[in-house]
């Protein structure tokens, strides 16, 4: 009996991950490295390691993204929220402009998409849940 419940348990665990593996959103350029990081529906996200908006650059923390739209312009501001020290965030936000992109169908999570750099992850693009766009930088 316990045999079985191993086996049950093995292949659910088989069945779940790659089901996983699918539900995130994949870029079409197979082999490089991306890293992922999401929006919370509240707005706020977390970073974890240096991460450069072209010359912008947010460091580890947490940080309110806001999202403002004029045309095929894009622009999206990111408050750093709850720094203990001010010096570890001079600037009290940082503005980014993007190009919205027509996407074929809308995500149903908010995702910040970047690519390794020598010391540093470099942002490509942003896609809002809901929306057809992906903002590229």
């Amino acid at each position: 009996m316990k045999t079985l419940w191993a086996t049950v348990i093995i292949c659910a665990f088989a069945l779940l991950f790659p089901s996983t593996l699918a539900a995130v959103p994949h870029d079409e350029n197979e082999g490089e490295v991306h890293r992922i990081l999401r929006i919370s529906k509240s707005g706020e996200m977390k970073v974890s390691a240096e991460t450069h908006f072209g010359h912008h650059v947010l460091t580890r923390g947490s940080y309110r993204v806001k999202h403002r739209a004029e045309g095929a312009i894009h622009t999206f501001t990111f408050i750093r929220i709850g720094a203990k020290d001010p010096r570890e965030f001079p600037a009290e936000e940082i503005e980014v402009r993007t190009t919205a992109l027509a996407m074929p169908k809308p995500l149903g999570v908010s995702l910040v998409y970047t690519e390794p750099e020598d010391s540093f992850d470099l942002v490509t693009k942003i896609v809002l849940a809901g929306e057809n766009v992906e903002h590229v930088l």
